[in-house]
């Protein structure tokens, strides 16, 4: 391109000239022209989420909460869709399907249904212990009178 076709095309471009108090500021990413940025006090969003409009939180709480006629043998009883789930993954689960059963069972020990089980500690046989000792060992691991192990720093 010769230097005739260059003053040309920089005719036709829109300069951008630093202003005198722009002089250390630089265009990049996340750095936009001043002129484009939004004044102060004004929003990207001027008129942002309406009043009233539900967010997705309050949506799915309300479809959950919804009744719904379900037929229990010759009866039909209103209850909500939450409810309706919950017994139709429990029935499902009676009848052998595993993954309703384990969620029905999951949602049990969540919500704390299945009672205070406490975790009983299993007693290791003498063999069994000094094969753990001798992992807990070679692993960096010390183990204390009182049962707690701990991690020995290098």
């Amino acid at each position: 391109m010769s230097t005739e076709e260059n003053q040309g095309a920089s005719d036709t471009a829109p300069s951008i000239e630093p202003s005198a108090g722009d002089q250390d500021y630089e265009v990049g990413y996340r750095r936009p022209p001043k002129h484009t940025r939004f004044p102060p006090g004004q929003s990207g969003n001027p008129k942002g989420r309406p009043p009233g409009r539900a967010n997705s939180k309050t949506t799915v709480a309300r479809v959950i909460n919804e009744k719904v006629p379900v037929r229990e043998s010759d009866k039909t009883r209103n209850m909500t869709k939450l409810e309706a789930l919950v017994q139709s993954h429990a029935m499902k689960g009676i009848k052998g399907d595993a993954k309703s059963a384990s969620l029905v069972i999951g949602l049990m020990v969540r919500m704390g249904l299945l009672g205070d089980q406490e975790d009983e500690a299993v007693a290791l046989s003498p063999d069994d212990d000094a094969i753990f000792k001798d992992y807990l060992r070679r692993m960096g691991y010390s183990r204390a009178d009182n049962d707690k192990v701990e991690r020995e720093e290098p």
